[in-house]
């Protein structure tokens, strides 16, 4: 199968680098000159207009994306999980804003159905309330230990995050963190 770039053509055995994959299109590959070129910048803007399923996905994947809490309207930056290399997983807390970094650390296969689910809720293909017993046996299946939080409640991969200065539920992702002091530099 021939690989190449979606905006500049270039072949996959030609390119310094790796394609990348677009993300939400299935089978679109981009070269690394290109990724953060004004011409995809443009296509990226121009898809999130034209349709919505793309734009939601752009907002989920992005790092940083400002939301307003609906109950006090204090300002955070949402954030996706990390999914990658590192077997970490961000965990909340089930009662406040609080998150760990390292109370998860499963081997990378545990992580694999996790990951399927991030991806489908990413494009917006996952509803997470028909799914909810599912999740509960993965995250059990996790054998996360019970850790309480200093507020009282406990850590769990199934808590939603919530607003730092009056803890209502900011999202209701599984797959997000919310960090109310992110600066993009």
């Amino acid at each position: 199968m021939n690989k190449s770039c979606y905006f500049c053509g270039v072949n996959e055995s030609e390119s310094k680098f790796d394609l990348l994959e677009e993300g939400y299109y299935e089978d679109m590959l981009i070269c690394h000159e290109c990724w953060f070129s004004d011409t995809a910048r443009r296509w990226r803007l121009k898809q999130e207009e034209k349709d919505q399923a793309y734009k939601l996905h752009s907002e989920l994947v992005t790092a940083g994306f400002p939301v307003d809490c609906e109950h006090c309207g204090h300002r955070s930056f949402r954030h996706p999980k990390y999914i990658g290399h590192s077997p970490d997983w961000e965990v909340m807390c089930d009662s406040c804003h609080r998150f760990k970094w390292d109370i998860v650390k499963p081997r990378k296969h545990d992580l694999t159905k996790w990951h399927e689910f991030y991806q489908a809720y990413m494009k917006g293909r996952l509803n997470l309330q028909a799914n909810q017993k599912q999740l509960q046996d993965m995250s059990g299946q996790l054998g996360l230990p019970e850790i309480s939080c200093e507020c009282g409640g406990h850590y769990s991969m199934l808590a939603k995050p919530r607003c730092e200065r009056c803890n209502h539920v900011l999202s209701d992702s599984l797959f997000h963190v919310f960090d109310q002091h992110y600066q993009d530099n």
